[in-house]
């Protein structure tokens, strides 16, 4: 895993010595004016502004360099390393859950830097492809449990009055999009013919990744209020498992090399936890939402009717976990029939979850 870019009047001739003077007072207004809207604007700059350019910067430039050379594993390794950097930071500010949140992810961030660095330096020092297992892999796990520690800390820190609806929303949504990850990552990674003891690891990076993802539609279907760091960790968050699927894929149609595309989806996701962490908002309490409208729960209805179809889909067109499946699709079901039983004894709120 692992894992965030006048023109100027000349006059001549006989004007009086007054006109001149005027004239100069005139260049100098100008002069202030013209530099007044830069002044608003580096004003307006903060530093995670500077941060998010730096980094979108340096994510192109990684693909400048030569392919899986030094370059590319200091770049990432760098950003990596920043990102915990400015966790820590605002772990120091922070009180309450959100300190939790920030200790979390700086961890996971340090974990992550630690693990990316000899992943990719060890073939440039040695020649040779890094053995799996290996120390690098215990480490790169290791960050798993603070990526999920922040997510918990992140739900208690929108945590909303509790609705039976939303929680069931949540149950449904996590199965739909387990069952996807499920089928698309650990399936086939379990498929290998690996040694039981490899195996075991290999199949531990998608399991986790499935757990992330459970967590994360939990946080999304019961999280209340807004916060802009707080939308940037979701976006990394999103990245970061989209980066996953996409390195699940490629292994499994062995076309993964180092300084691929999947590496810009880990550098964004680093990234954007820097941003998150810099971001003002980044310790202050989230604000209460406004009254939910009515293309929100349009939008809802659909995401969870879509998630509710997964299982069904999956066990007509074909899996191989055809039992988990059918228990997951009949679990769904439940909390569907429960959701609509809670819609149909209160009416009034139904769309607005």
């Amino acid at each position: 895993m692992a894992p965030a870019v006048p023109s100027a009047h000349v006059r001549t001739g006989t004007e009086v010595t007054d006109m001149s003077d005027a004239a100069l007072a005139t260049t100098t207004a100008d002069a202030t004016v013209s530099f007044a809207i830069p002044r608003r604007a580096l004003g307006a700059l903060r530093g995670w502004h500077v941060y998010l350019a730096l980094g979108l910067a340096a994510i192109g430039a990684y693909y400048r360099l030569p392919k899986a050379g030094w370059g590319q594993c200091i770049l990432l390794t760098t950003l990596n390393a920043t990102a915990a950097l400015v966790a820590a930071r605002a772990a120091w500010r922070g009180r309450g859950w959100s300190r939790v949140l920030w200790i979390s992810l700086g961890f996971a961030m340090l974990l992550s830097a630690v693990g990316n660095g000899p992943y990719f330096g060890y073939p440039l020092v040695t020649g040779r492809i890094l053995p799996f297992p290996s120390p690098v892999d215990a480490v790169l796990l290791a960050a798993f449990p603070f990526f999920a520690l922040a997510l918990v800390a992140l739900t208690r820190i929108h945590r909303g009055a509790r609705r039976r609806g939303r929680l069931l929303d949540a149950g449904i949504l996590v199965i739909g999009g387990g069952l996807v990850l499920w089928e698309q990552m650990v399936v086939p990674t379990a498929a290998f013919p690996l040694p039981k003891f490899a195996l075991q690891v290999s199949v531990a990076y998608p399991v986790l990744d499935v757990v992330l993802f459970a967590l994360l539609a939990w946080f999304l279907a019961v999280a209340s209020g807004r916060n802009a760091a707080t939308g940037w960790l979701v976006a990394s968050y999103v990245i970061l498992l989209a980066g996953a699927a996409e390195f699940s894929a490629q292994v499994g149609a062995g076309t993964y090399a180092y300084g691929g595309p999947t590496d810009a989806l880990w550098m964004l996701s680093y990234l954007l936890v820097g941003v998150a962490a810099l971001h003002p908002a980044s310790i202050t309490a989230p604000r209460p939402a406004g009254a939910p409208r009515r293309a929100t729960a349009v939008v809802r209805f659909v995401v969870v009717t879509g998630a509710l179809l997964v299982g069904p889909v999956m066990l007509v067109v074909g899996t191989h976990q055809g039992t988990l499946v059918g228990y997951a699709t009949a679990l769904a079901a439940v909390f569907a029939v429960a959701r609509v039983l809670r819609s149909v004894r209160r009416p009034a709120p139904a769309l607005a979850y």
